[in-house]
């Protein structure tokens, strides 16, 4: 019996190399894969980056640069994402668990966008200047590196999470991931028969901007000087001990709050002037004092009280604004589950119109707890005067008189004299031209409870922290954003993983290998074969 003919194949070598060919597109097909699912997860998880332009148009901008550059001091810098109280509360359940998948699917995206968009910016810096070290965390799965971090700063891991700290020795500030770019954070109802609002980015980005302008206040000390007076009796004395949250708060945002007298006058050195709601009625010298300030081109937030008969005629005049002795029963903005339609906590307050709750408006809780309403006169229509509301009540409001003078010495209203007060105004931004060309500015707000400590402290789910910040800085004119700094994508030459780019992968993986590795080996057993 005669053997094979020369270059043919026995029966045994073609199916050994058939069993080659089978395990090489297997195996290529594998490794096509796991290079594409690694390029996945790292395009969430790492900024892998190379700027090849000739004019560095995806690097640092060059004033960020020379910020960077001029830090003298050690520097720390934590970047936290993931599930914090407020993403928490609006993927929870009926029963107040969250749904995690509604959470990975829909949050965890966005937050690794900010990790990755900001983490390039910090990783950035420290490369540039080794005074400055930075961490970037996932609280999901980095918890060792969140509570070493939480450490060092003296705080709680939940209060680094979704936000940018920045220590410089005692001074520190606080960016939240809002500042980079506004998020529509959307809500997902307990119960899934109601409408879902889906999560999205709608801002633009401007991460080294704002990061650039924290840099340096922290770095310098920036600090202005918020004058705070003493001895009146207002619902924040300067030196209680309940003071000392809200002091804590400002420092860590770079402003140092002052304390003085108020029949001495506001400080010329101050800034800003805080009047939390002082007790009594305001004697004419003070008042006029007041009034000097902000004819000055002073700058004052100012918080009343509906409980207190004064009503800082002195300093609102100008602008048309008056402050009745009344208080708001609002039931539509009223605190969920309690029965007192005058306690206000709501999401639908925030109006909008100004850059202080632009970003608020329909998204974070505003509690105001019991308010005192402004009235604007619209008779007064002065030269460049501007009156921009801020809070607003519902059209279903109501107000009921306030009586200073009881026999019993104690503040009442009257429940039975109650009327209809449609879309009662909360808050204000007001200004008008000053001396030397400098604006006059007060923001007036109908309650003193807008500075709760443990609201500035927690942020969470309420506003207020953010309203406060927002409004010092307007008061202050000082942007979160540094002007001249430009806001170049340093991520511009990432590869984006997209859908499109992944299905392309995953035929070319799926079938062009296997294919490629299969001519490939047939064309090496036909060559056999000759």
């Amino acid at each position: 019996m005669s053997g094979p003919s020369k270059g043919s194949f026995t029966r045994s070598e073609r199916l050994a190399i058939f069993v080659n060919v089978v395990l090489i597109c297997l195996l290529g097909a594998g490794v096509a894969v796991g290079v594409v699912a690694l390029a996945v997860e790292l395009s969430y998880r790492a900024p892998l980056r190379a700027d090849l332009t000739s004019s560095g148009r995806f690097s640092l901008d060059p004033g960020a640069a020379s910020i960077i550059d001029a830090v003298a001091e050690p520097v720390r810098v934590t970047l936290v994402v993931g599930m914090d109280a407020d993403r928490r509360a609006r993927v929870s359940d009926l029963s107040g668990a969250p749904r995690m998948d509604l959470y990975a699917q829909h949050y965890l995206p966005l937050l690794l966008e900010y990790k990755v968009r900001a983490g390039t910016v910090l990783e950035a810096w420290g490369r540039r200047n080794e005074k400055i070290r930075v961490d970037v965390i996932e609280k999901d799965t980095d918890l060792g590196r969140l509570k070493a971090a939480a450490e060092f700063h003296g705080k709680s891991g939940d209060d680094l999470v979704n936000k940018v700290t920045l220590r410089c020795g005692s001074r520190e500030r606080v960016v939240p991931l809002d500042w980079l770019a506004r998020a529509e954070w959307g809500f997902f109802p307990p119960d899934p028969r109601r409408p879902a609002v889906f999560p999205e980015i709608i801002g633009p980005w401007q991460i080294q901007s704002v990061l650039s302008a924290a840099l340096r206040s922290v770095a310098d000390g920036e600090t202005t000087r918020i004058a705070v007076p003493r001895g009146a009796k207002g619902a924040l004395e300067p030196d209680a001990p309940e003071f000392a949250p809200v002091a804590r708060f400002l420092r860590g945002n770079g402003y140092e709050p002052v304390s003085f007298a108020l029949k001495d006058g506001v400080p010329t050195d101050c800034g800003i002037l805080l009047m939390p709601a002082v007790a009594g009625r305001l004697d004419a010298g003070t008042s006029e004092k007041l009034r000097e300030f902000e004819a000055r081109s002073g700058r004052i937030l100012l918080l009343a009280d509906w409980s207190r008969p004064e009503n800082y005629v002195s300093v609102l005049e100008p602008y048309g604004v008056k402050m009745p002795s009344v208080v708001v029963e609002d039931p539509p903005n009223k605190r969920a589950g309690q029965p007192d339609t005058f306690l206000l906590e709501s999401s639908r307050m925030s109006v909008g119109l100004h850059p202080i709750d632009a970003g608020l408006k329909d998204r974070t809780t505003m509690f105001l707890g019991t308010v005192r309403p402004l009235l604007v006169d619209e008779k007064v229509r002065g030269q460049g005067v501007q009156r921009i509301p801020l809070l607003r009540g519902s059209n279903d409001a109501k107000s009921a008189p306030v009586d200073h003078g009881a026999a019993d010495g104690k503040t009442t209203f009257d429940l039975a004299a109650r009327t209809a007060t449609p879309a009662p105004l909360y808050a204000a931004a007001l200004s008008r031209p000053g001396i030397g060309g400098k604006e006059c500015r007060v923001v007036v707000v109908g309650t003193p409870e807008l500075l709760q400590p443990e609201l500035l402290t927690v942020g969470g789910n309420w506003g207020n922290r953010d309203f406060v910040l927002n409004t010092l800085n307007w008061l202050s004119e000082r942007s979160i954003a540094l002007s001249g700094v430009s806001d170049r994508d340093l991520l511009g030459s990432r590869i984006e993983i997209t859908d499109r780019v992944l299905d392309v992968f995953t035929v070319f993986a799926a079938i062009g290998i296997p294919l490629a590795l299969a001519a490939c080996g047939f064309i090496i057993a036909a060559r056999r074969r000759r």
